[in-house]
């Protein structure tokens, strides 16, 4: 959801401007992420986790190319949220996790700001597609309510 605001923004600054604010942020906020999953990752209860044969597959190869592999991630649309999640299990650095984030979401921010700007979409477009979909999205929120009563 959040594409449309970043070719907005790419529409009124420079691409640049909002890929390096975006990729900022978006390393601010991961730091934050890894330091709230470390003592989740780290209870008693998901140990036996860290013993089964799949985890340790799955570990080996993320920890031959975790930078690689997480800027990867960033720049592609996988769920970065199971890598998160990895890192954090294999006791990847954070401050090298949070780098790689950056260098993988500020290229894709730069992109679709060049987007916004290349199509040069009128502002009123970004305002009505974004009531319209709040008002969906509401819309689908009294809908199931109503279904489960």
């Amino acid at each position: 959801m959040q594409e449309p605001m970043l070719m907005l923004y790419g529409n009124l600054y420079h691409p640049w401007v909002v890929a390096s604010t975006s990729g900022i942020a978006t390393l601010m906020i991961e730091l934050i992420n890894y330091q709230i999953l470390v003592p989740i990752c780290n209870l008693k209860q998901l140990q036996p986790f860290k013993k089964k044969r799949f985890y340790l597959i799955l570990e080996g190869y993320f920890s031959k190319i975790p930078f690689i592999t997480i800027a990867f991630v960033g720049f592609t649309p996988v769920p970065h949220a199971p890598f998160r999640i990895l890192a954090v299990l294999a006791n990847y650095s954070v401050i090298r996790y949070a780098i790689a984030t950056f260098v993988g979401r500020a290229p894709f921010y730069y992109l679709v700001a060049m987007t916004g700007k290349v199509l040069n979409i009128p502002n009123y477009v970004y305002v009505i597609a974004t009531v319209i979909a709040i008002i969906v999205a509401l819309v689908f929120r009294i809908v199931r309510r109503q279904s489960k009563n």
